[in-house]
């Protein structure tokens, strides 16, 4: 019995009981509620997957978050360190043009 394909409410609502000498017949109300039994605990078998795969996809949620956090420290670090060595790049090449200079100057005199 697949769960999808079954409109409870409009088999609810549609149910008519055949009514006899002294109500409705009982092996009809009882056959239609075991109907019903079933097809709660076939819901109730959907529900808890579905709860299932739900704490499964919290855990893993919060994995990525966790991982996501490191790599969003990992790159300030490296930001931060690429911009000293910048920096320091920069101080390098003006120590290498100065002594350029002075070597020029020197050579001249």
């Amino acid at each position: 019995m697949n769960v999808k394909n079954i409109n409870i409410k409009q088999e609810i609502l549609d149910k008519e009981f055949t009514v006899e000498y002294k109500g409705y017949n009982a092996s009809e109300v009882d056959q239609f509620l075991d109907w019903l039994t079933v097809y709660f605990e076939l819901l109730e078998k959907e529900l808890k997957k579905i709860k299932e795969q739900l704490s499964l996809e919290q855990t893993n949620n919060k994995k990525l978050v966790r991982e996501f956090s490191k790599l969003k420290e990992s790159y300030s670090l490296l930001k931060e360190q690429k911009m000293a060595l910048e920096a320091k790049g920069v101080e390098n090449v003006d120590i290498i043009t100065r002594l350029s200079k002075l070597e020029t100057i020197v050579n001249e005199d």
